[in-house]
């Protein structure tokens, strides 16, 4: 809990003095669906997490379903990023 929160702490410090020296806009329309596809993520793993599975099954099971969430959302909302790595599939 501890590093977590001293992590965080860093986290928004460095934002804070990098925008000072490159101005960027840290929410924007690109970055919300980012935000959009972790939010639906972190709700499925939390609903995970009340399954009560081993370790192994939990790690192998979430991978698969957070992945399989992740990659729909992007093409969903025709992410320029999932159509890249595609072509990069297809090679």
């Amino acid at each position: 809990m501890t590093t977590s929160i001293a992590e965080l702490i860093v986290f928004v410090l460095m934002i804070g003095l990098g925008h000072k020296y490159l101005p960027f806009k840290l929410i924007n329309r690109q970055n919300t669906q980012y935000i959009i596809a972790s939010i639906l993520i972190t709700i499925v793993l939390t609903g995970l997490s009340y399954t009560h599975l081993q370790n192994i099954p939990f790690i192998l099971i979430s991978i698969t379903i957070c992945s399989i969430i992740y990659i729909s959302y992007l093409l969903i909302v025709k992410d320029p990023f999932i159509y890249q790595i595609l072509r990069l599939i297809k090679r």
